[in-house]
């Protein structure tokens, strides 16, 4: 059986290598990375450091490309506690103090050995360079890297016997130089370029400035336009498969029809045309602009139907380039649910106390979660009220289910229940009457016991 190695991976170039040197000399590899503090609370919310986003996510990669499983350990604490607050102390003395010091000791070769060890690995790996060497009477200890420039072996002093026993170092004696070629040889899978993924074929990309159109709708259009002149089409044949870019053949296509494509190879044909209508398959993406909560682009099925949101009638036709709508400009109020006389819902301004009255028709469905005091959001076109919305979590008691019996909560059932607002949910075995529960008012679904 291979031996199991713990990889600490940062996402960057050493790390990388040191992981695939491993794999290639036989050991089983694990990928982690340690989170040590939030980025945010740091400011830096992005960016090259030890915690970013980009750093995880680019060890993820690494990980899922070598076929490694791959963790992320949560160290916060950990690091406040021995890295932070040390630090703080020492250079409030007046010392001069070295947290790559102390984040060695006591958290990469001390606490992370602890985890390998939980998961049953023999070694843990970093790509420190620096090379380990046992002598005659069992006794480890750490040389200088042959490369003068990339030698770490003076940030390693600390490690115990039994530290330096169970940890690797495969980039030990190894030049960056030499490092970096790796990296760019054994691990980088080139997609673009020459000899794809070790063949013969070859693809490039070329992007080219426009000349300030907007959209060209149309492909000779377009080609027009990469072309450096006026977005605007010519007659056909010949056809740009013939006779297009530079006058070169052309398949040509815009970014929405391309993104399609890996989600075409990945997932089938069949999938896509079960997208959409049976003559239109797939999806369409559209803007939506305007006085809105939410703007930008929207990825629908071809044939998704709209609502009117002031009369809720749906709209079930084929709308032109250019098609315009009468504006309607929206606008929300938070209101308090006072209480209901079983016709009408009666709501309360927070900031102005003035109450309204609303006939229960208008309320709806979303009567189902309004309960005494909580929070409702009323959406008013103009002077019309159009929609309530309750909170989109509520807590309610349920008042009426079977009797939950011992062992029910193994079996995975469901059994119906009403709550206070008379609505009715289906709950766990275990839920009984008397019971606070949660329930995601957008679904109608039980969540957890409060």
């Amino acid at each position: 059986m291979a031996e199991k190695v713990l990889v600490a991976m940062s996402g960057g170039v050493d790390s990388s290598v040191a992981a695939y040197l491993l794999q290639q000399q036989g050991y089983e590899c694990i990928g982690v990375t340690m989170r040590l503090y939030e980025n945010e609370t740091a400011g830096i919310p992005r960016g090259h450091t030890c915690c970013s986003l980009d750093d995880v996510e680019d060890a993820r990669a690494v990980a899922y490309d070598l076929g490694m499983p791959y963790y992320v350990l949560n160290f916060t604490e950990e690091f406040d506690e021995k890295v932070i607050r040390k630090f703080v102390q020492v250079y409030q003395n007046g010392g001069t103090p070295n947290p790559c010091i102390d984040c060695n000791r006591y958290l990469k070769f001390d606490h992370l050995l602890n985890r390998a060890r939980e998961l049953g690995c023999d070694y843990i790996a970093t790509g420190h360079y620096v090379q380990r060497w046992q002598d005659e009477n069992g006794r480890w200890g750490l040389r200088k890297n042959d490369d003068p420039g990339k030698d770490q072996s003076y940030v390693l002093y600390s490690l115990t016997q039994d530290q330096l026993a169970h940890t690797l170092f495969p980039l030990g004696g190894m030049h960056k130089d030499a490092v970096r070629a790796m990296r760019r040889d054994e691990l980088v899978r080139e997609t673009l370029g020459e000899h794809i993924f070790g063949t013969d074929f070859n693809f490039d990309i070329f992007i080219r400035l426009g000349a300030g159109a907007f959209v060209c709708g149309e492909e000779t259009a377009l080609m027009h336009s990469i072309e450096g002149g006026r977005g605007e089409p010519k007659p056909k044949p010949p056809f740009p498969a013939v006779r297009g870019l530079f006058d070169k053949p052309t398949n040509i296509n815009n970014v929405e029809t391309l993104a399609n494509i890996p989600q075409i190879i990945l997932n089938g044909a069949d999938w896509f045309t079960s997208i959409g209508t049976p003559k239109s398959t797939g999806t369409k993406v559209f803007a939506l602009g305007g006085k809105i909560n939410n703007t930008g682009l929207v990825e629908v099925p071809m044939g998704t139907k709209l609502r009117d949101i002031k009369t809720g009638r749906v709209v079930d036709y084929t709308f032109n380039a250019g098609t315009k709508f009468d504006s309607v400009r929206l606008e929300t109020k938070k209101m308090q649910f006072l209480y209901s006389d079983g016709t009408d819902f009666n709501f309360m301004d927070m900031s102005s106390f003035e109450q309204l009255s609303i006939p229960a028709e208008t309320v709806g469905s979303a009567a189902n979660w309004l309960k005494e005091n909580d929070e409702a959001t009323l959406m008013y076109a103009g002077d019309e009220l159009i929609s309530i919305e309750p909170p989109m979590f509520v807590e309610l008691e349920v008042t009426e289910t079977e009797p939950g019996f011992k062992g029910d909560t193994a079996t995975g059932a469901n059994k119906p229940a009403t709550v206070e607002t008379g609505a009715q949910v289906y709950v766990p075995l275990f839920v009984n009457e008397g019971d606070v529960i949660k329930i995601d008012t957008r679904t109608g679904e039980y969540l957890s016991r409060v």
